[in-house]
């Protein structure tokens, strides 16, 4: 059930977990109210900082959503992921350790590969069990 806007936060918040936004809201109008930090942080069973955090999240992005979190750069440029692209479509049949000895400065693991190459749909697979060719077949096969 969902709690309505002012009523006291349930004890089974998850610890660490985001603040929706009307916790925010109630948050700002708090402190916009003049009620000390300390208090708010009190009342919605959140860390003080995190009162610190939220307002200053409203002051300086007007928001009440989440804001995305920074993540590590990417190990490729774009150059470097078209030519591996293009190395592995003129050798299909190249492995990964030939694909970065054919790609000068790539040095990425084999892990980062397979998520570039799996994005544009180049994977590999067992090839289909056929029975050979026989003799009599291929006769048959030129009539």
């Amino acid at each position: 059930m969902q709690r309505s806007f002012g009523t006291k936060i349930s004890g089974n918040r998850r610890p660490e977990a985001e603040l929706s936004e009307t916790a925010r809201a109630g948050i700002i109008a708090a402190s916009e109210a003049g009620v000390s930090k300390l208090k708010i942080a009190a009342e919605y069973r959140v860390n003080r900082l995190t009162v610190y955090d939220t307002i200053n999240q409203w002051k300086n992005h007007h928001t009440l959503k989440s804001l995305p979190r920074p993540r590590e750069p990417e190990k490729l440029t774009q150059y470097q992921k078209h030519l591996l692209i293009q190395i592995v479509r003129i050798h299909p049949r190249i492995n990964y350790a030939a694909l970065k000895c054919h790609a000068a400065g790539v040095t990425v693991t084999h892990k980062t590969l397979y998520r570039l190459l799996k994005k544009y749909h180049i994977t590999n697979w067992r090839a289909k069990k056929r029975p050979k060719l026989t003799p009599a077949a291929a006769q048959l096969r030129l009539c």
